[in-house]
């Protein structure tokens, strides 16, 4: 009998412990990005808040937009960039994604990015193998251009308002669920990315997706299962911008 009970507790067990690491991995979110480098938002229609003296400030941004955005200081504090998905600017590619510089101007070859007005679809991401330049992964939910794609952002040209130097590079091509975000590697070096593939409209696919990147390359795959509601035991792991 009490073997019987033993073996009943520890299923649950191991799902408390399953749901304990999910908590401290979502704590972990917050911590994401270091230094001031998250001290300033920009976010709806022109709207922005400066946080590197302490004290949210209100000031304002050049975007207007109803999807996603994300921004990036320096580790002063101070504003580098913003990405936010619009249509202000564009009639004929519907909604899109703007990148605009320090100035609030779209960036050089900073338009038509990759993203469809939903939410969480933005994330910049710091080259830690390069101080220099900056990574913006933009996620598709509508339409018929699904996936996960990236851009690279050079600060070192346009006299240092910096400049899109690759543009729209497909990573994935299946639909994506708004949820994407970015945690720092254990090794206070990397970048891991996380995302969830759609299976709309019954949302119970297990398809959620870490990913690292080693200079362009993929290693490492794995298979595991967090969600409760999961059908499927399919959990992928690649490394995203691991430095030399």
């Amino acid at each position: 009998m009490r073997k019987k009970l033993l073996s009943a507790r520890l299923p649950f067990k191991i799902a408390k412990m399953k749901y304990l690491w999910i908590i401290i991995f979502c704590f972990a979110l917050g911590t994401a990005e270091s230094q001031n480098r998250n001290s300033i938002w920009c976010f709806g229609d022109s709207a922005a808040i400066d946080f590197s003296s302490g004290i949210a400030t209100p000031i304002s941004s050049g975007m207007d937009g109803r999807g996603s955005c994300a921004t990036i200081a320096n580790e002063s504090g101070d504003l580098l960039f913003y990405a936010a998905t619009m249509s202000a600017y564009s009639t004929t590619l519907a909604y899109s994604t703007f990148i605009f510089d320090q100035n609030h101007n779209i960036m050089l070859n900073g338009d038509s990015i990759f993203g469809k007005g939903w939410y969480q679809e933005l994330v910049i991401v710091p080259n830690p193998a390069n101080d220099s330049t900056y990574y913006l992964f933009s996620i598709g939910v509508t339409g018929n251009d699904f996936g996960l794609k990236y851009s690279i952002i050079d600060m070192r040209l346009n006299g240092g308002l910096g400049a899109v130097t690759v543009k729209n590079v497909q990573l994935q091509s299946f639909a994506m669920v708004d949820c994407m975000n970015a945690v720092k590697h254990g090794n206070g070096r990397d970048w891991w990315l996380i995302f969830r593939k759609s299976d709309f409209p019954t949302f119970t696919s297990n398809n959620d997706f870490l990913l690292i990147f080693n200079n362009s390359k993929w290693y490492s795959e794995f298979l595991s299962s967090i969600h409760r509601r999961a059908k499927q035991n399919q959990f992928r792991e690649y490394q995203i911008f691991k430095s030399r």
